[in-house]
């Protein structure tokens, strides 16, 4: 097997993260998997599980600084690793099942710089479907998946990588992988969902990503969020497609379908969600100084990526003062 990172990006995620972790860790092993904490204050980041956690100061959200930053992370730790894998927390990469194995097995077989797994949005039919529980497994609580474009994403890479904001666009040209699905979770369990836009409401931007429009979606009413997300209708459950998931993505041309497909059966069991309980941390957690050391790597890296930014700006690391006063002092 190649040695794999795994890592993602959070803040106060409460739902996500513990199915976040018991995924890639029963694939890659815990003290493979790394959380950058970008300032929750729910709790969350306090599961013992979490063997590599690198605490982050809340800050100003910037989006192309968070691109920057995890671009470099990634770089960071390709030092120590074969390939290194990112996604946010509602991601989960699988292996078709057809094929009887894991995701890492899959990839020890396969020759490839980058993957660019095929996404589907996991949607939950609130009608009839109960909420989201954190045991058994995932496809015996939800049916049904919608093919996206924009989350057919290049996240498992062998070499450096820069992604753009939303983490939709790299560096590299996508290498489509029909075995490898990407399960988006955003849509999985409409009360989280109503949680999860006040979380949102509260997320200050910055001024370039206020400008850009980065992240719109956070400052929508709840009414607005939970419509785009279970706005669809019990007819159009009703006329979901009984089809291989795959048939909705053509690589010539990789459009969005409003088109519902219910999930075949040899998906059923093929994601386990958390346990309710947390294990106790291993030996084998690398110091703190480790991961500081590590995380001020990728910052300044990240930051030498961006040399236009303002010397008057807020520094990107979270100190609160000035670029000039912290970091660009450094520089």
């Amino acid at each position: 097997m190649k040695k794999t990172a795994v890592f993602t990006m959070v803040y106060n995620e409460s739902l996500f993260l513990p199915i976040w972790l018991q995924h890639y860790g029963s694939i890659f092993g815990l003290e493979n998997c790394f959380v950058l904490d970008d300032g929750s204050n729910d709790g969350s980041t306090g599961d013992r599980r979490i063997r590599n956690l690198i605490s982050k100061k809340r800050s100003e959200f910037d989006e192309d600084d968070r691109a920057r930053l995890i671009s470099s992370l990634h770089t960071e730790l390709l030092a120590d690793y074969e390939q290194v894998i990112y996604t946010d927390t509602d991601e989960l990469i699988a292996v078709d099942p057809a094929l009887g194995v894991d995701l890492a097995a899959y990839l020890a077989t396969q020759d490839a710089t980058h993957f660019t797994p095929v996404g589907f949005d996991v949607i939950h039919r609130a009608a009839t479907e109960p909420d989201l529980v954190l045991t058994g497994k995932l496809f015996e609580q939800r049916s049904y998946l919608r093919f996206r474009k924009d989350y057919c994403k290049t996240l498992i890479s062998r070499i450096p990588l820069r992604w753009s904001v939303g983490f939709h666009y790299a560096s590299l040209p996508p290498n489509y992988d029909r075995n490898l699905y990407l399960f988006h979770l955003r849509a999985v369990d409409r009360e989280s969902s109503r949680q999860r836009i006040a979380v949102l409401n509260q997320v200050r931007f910055s001024e370039n990503s206020r400008r850009k429009s980065h992240g719109a979606h956070f400052l929508w009413s709840e009414s607005d969020y939970l419509d785009h997300l279970y706005g669809t209708s019990d007819a159009v459950f009703a006329e979901a497609l009984q089809t291989d998931p795959m048939e909705l993505f053509s690589e010539e041309n990789p459009c969005d379908s409003a088109q519902l497909v219910r999930i075949p059966q040899r998906f059923e069991q093929s994601i386990q969600l958390s346990p309710l309980q947390t294990e106790s941390a291993g030996s084998d957690t690398r110091p703190r100084e480790a991961h500081t050391a590590l995380f001020e790597r990728a910052l300044r890296r990240a930051i030498a990526s961006a040399p236009e930014r303002k010397r008057n700006d807020p520094c990107p690391c979270g100190s609160g003062k000035k670029f000039k006063h912290c970091h660009g002092a450094l520089a």
